[in-house]
């Protein structure tokens, strides 16, 4: 039946996580009691057809969902449905057409006719849901993507800055010294280097303004003032910030 195959689908959809996008508990309840509409319904309008009345067990028909083929490939997430479940699904079904009688659930004008097509607009109302849900997840899909790819292009412009500014830097006649490898001090915790500098992922032009102005630092604190090498650091403060603003100024044009 049509209804079997939208719910194989649904089952399969479920235990993959794939029918529902990071959603509200709401969503999850609503596609649960869809599932539990079609079940019902499918196995109802079975035992009716079969059994040509209009009353059916609720022993018989709770056994019969449970039973159901569809039900086992829930298994993961579903838990089998009580009489109450029943019931209440039934009622909100068909209000003012069923009565209860010795543990049977009797309907009074209902054709069969009609619960084949209560069946078959709770299917319909399930597909909505999972071409919707299905939408809503390539949407966040191309989201994501769009912001991995601008990430990247971000990464490789700043890369481009990074390499750029690190070059004009070393043509000076000073700061390219600072890459020189000092002897360990207690004025500094972590010493940076030319290499480790061009392997760094900058996040914008502030960022790598900081790291290079960590190696000034790094240098004043490990070098004794007065120095031919102090007075070379201090100069190579003004090679940096000409730089910076050299290259804000090209950025901006």
């Amino acid at each position: 039946m049509h209804a079997q195959h939208l719910v194989s689908e649904q089952a399969f959809m479920t235990k993959t996580g794939a029918s529902h996008p990071p959603s509200s508990p709401q969503r999850t309840a609503n596609s649960l009691m869809n599932i539990s509409k079609v079940l019902i319904l499918e196995t109802l309008y079975e035992l009716l057809l079969n059994g040509q009345t209009n009353r059916v067990s609720l022993v018989r028909l709770q056994a019969d969902v449970n039973d159901h083929p569809m039900t086992k490939q829930l298994a993961d997430q579903w838990q089998t449905l009580k009489i109450n479940d029943i019931l209440d699904v039934i009622k909100l079904l068909f209000p003012k057409q069923t009565s209860l009688s010795d543990g049977q659930i009797i309907f009074y004008n209902l054709q069969i006719v009609e619960i084949r097509d209560t069946l078959l607009d709770v299917v319909r109302e399930c597909q909505d849901t999972l071409v919707k849900d299905v939408k809503q997840l390539e949407q966040q899909y191309q989201t994501i993507k769009n912001h991995d790819d601008m990430k990247i292009r971000r990464e490789r412009i700043m890369g481009m800055y990074r390499d750029t500014i690190l070059a004009k830097l070393q043509s000076f006649q000073h700061f390219h010294r600072l890459y020189g490898k000092l002897e360990p001090s207690p004025a500094v915790r972590d010493m940076m280097d030319l290499e480790r500098i061009k392997a760094t992922s900058i996040e914008n032009l502030s960022h790598l303004q900081h790291i290079l102005q960590k190696c000034v630092t790094d240098s004043v604190m490990a070098t004794k003032a007065g120095t031919d090498r102090y007075r070379e650091i201090i100069l190579s403060q003004g090679e940096l910030d000409d730089t910076v603003k050299f290259v804000r100024y090209a950025m901006d044009n």
